[in-house]
């Protein structure tokens, strides 16, 4: 919805009127966005009827949760908490049926950046990382390079407009993927973005090549409909993969870092370059990572 609406009202504004106005609005929303988050209601005062019983249940275990930790370190109390009304009884099948997979979170905290390293180097996922970097590379070129080809081709004041159809294409990608990658595996949909990605930069390169005139709009939104639609699937897939490679919580937790790391490595990669390498050559790049990506995504195995 962000992508969508926000893109629109960019495109609008700018056409009827200027940057400043845009800014002002924009400075107006964050301002509003500040007041309600301020409002939010903390977790101890909901109220909410409907969910009351879930987060009851929520606030109970993590008591449970926490007189456990207590009881641990002192054997007396723990003792002789032990013979209370099966209080010891329901914080171990709390901990044993439920899906508490960060139970021992604070005696990890302090090696995170060694698991992401002990996850970059493990085999097992090797052939997923370069489709993590290709995620950045995706968003950088579309956020960066495809805007301003956007804005050599029609003007500025369309950028919005055809983001908005990048945002649209996104969001339906998004909002439907997740359960059909469950029912039919992730890896065909991993497969299926690399493909759309790489026939959009197979349209860019044959627009740059074939002609000196740029795309009718037309075209440049379809392109921008089906980038939206892989990365829809990259985020919402990318994420799931994480969760579906390991059992273990903590090589979850490494892998769902190294897949952020990469990402922003891809993406810093491409604006970092910008003053150096045009629109074709990151082009050219980036379908090098699809293809190798695209290889990477067919050997690669999950546990689901």
């Amino acid at each position: 919805m962000t992508q969508i609406f926000g893109n629109l009202i960019s495109g609008y504004i700018e056409h009827v009127a200027n940057d400043k106005l845009l800014f002002l609005i924009y400075l107006g929303m964050i301002l509003i966005g500040v007041i309600l988050v301020c409002c939010v209601p903390t977790l101890n005062t909901f109220r909410d009827k409907g969910s009351k019983s879930i987060v009851k249940n929520v606030i109970n275990n993590i008591e449970r949760i926490k007189a456990h930790h207590q009881m641990e370190n002192d054997e007396d109390d723990y003792s002789n908490n032990n013979n209370m009304t099966g209080g010891t009884f329901d914080v171990e099948k709390s901990l044993n049926t439920g899906n508490h997979d960060d139970d021992d979170d604070e005696s990890q905290e302090g090696d995170n950046l060694l698991t992401t390293i002990n996850i970059l180097r493990n085999k097992k996922v090797l052939y997923i990382l370069p489709a993590f970097f290709a995620i950045g590379m995706e968003q950088s070129i579309m956020f960066g390079d495809v805007t301003a080809y956007i804005s050599r081709a029609w003007g500025r004041s369309n950028i919005g407009y055809v983001m908005a159809i990048f945002g649209f294409g996104d969001a339906l990608a998004a909002s439907i993927v997740g359960n059909l990658s469950d029912k039919y595996g992730k890896k065909i949909f991993l497969i299926l973005a690399t493909i759309i990605q790489l026939t959009c930069c197979g349209l860019f390169f044959y627009l740059g090549k074939a002609t000196h005139e740029y795309p009718s709009f037309i075209i440049l939104s379809s392109i921008a409909f089906g980038w939206g639609v892989a990365d829809g699937i990259w985020n919402s897939v990318g994420s799931a993969v994480c969760a579906d490679t390991f059992q273990d919580a903590k090589q979850r937790r490494g892998l769902f870092s190294a897949y952020r790391l990469l990402q922003s490595l891809g993406m810093m990669c491409f604006f970092i370059t910008a003053d150096y390498a045009t629109f074709m050559p990151k082009i050219y790049a980036f379908g090098g990572v699809l293809i190798v990506s695209l290889l990477g995504i067919i050997k690669f195995n999950t546990n689901k």
